[in-house]
């Protein structure tokens, strides 16, 4: 459902997908934004920025990428808003009334993401990244600072960006 490909200097992902999984996804945020108590004024609009992204990329607003047998649309995720926007959508899934289909797009977007930083960074011990991505806990406060934490991620240098990582995820080295 889901491929990517890894943006330079180990700042992020670029998700590509075809217009019908974007569209997906924008619906499946949306359906989430709303009712979960996780997502709380400015919380919300945060998060809705994903939803924004997936909109146009369904769109195919997006950069293209052509394929022998599919043309993608792909989208740029610094790795702080992907992995906050990721841990706010699956968290939120037990708070409201969900079909498969938000456990399908949950589970296809960790996949694709975990696949990445593992090529990016090496062992990132996936069940601990799974069990960060699902946690609850702080999911507003992490989404209020979302932008400060991304600024902070994309001012660090080299090897520093796996430890700054490891930290924020509360992963070893």
């Amino acid at each position: 459902m889901f491929r990517y490909d890894l943006m330079g200097n180990q700042e992020g992902i670029a998700l590509m997908a075809d217009g019908h999984a974007w569209r997906m996804l924008n619906r499946a945020v949306h359906d989430v934004a709303e009712p979960s108590p996780l997502m709380e004024g400015a919380c919300e609009e945060v998060f809705l920025a994903l939803a924004y992204e997936a909109r146009k990329a369904g769109e195919g607003r997006r950069e293209a990428v052509v394929l022998p047998d599919v043309t993608l649309q792909a989208v740029e995720f610094a790795w702080p808003y992907i992995l906050v926007w990721l841990r706010a959508f699956r968290a939120s899934l037990p708070f409201i009334h969900h079909r498969k289909y938000h456990q399908a797009l949950a589970y296809a977007l960790e996949s694709a993401v975990e696949e990445a930083l593992e090529e990016e960074f090496g062992d990132m011990q996936a069940e601990s990244l799974s069990t960060w991505l699902s946690g609850g806990d702080g999911v507003s406060a992490l989404l209020f600072r979302l932008d400060a934490l991304a600024e902070e991620f994309l001012t660090v240098r080299g090897a520093q960006k796996k430890a700054w990582l490891c930290e924020f995820l509360g992963l070893p080295l």
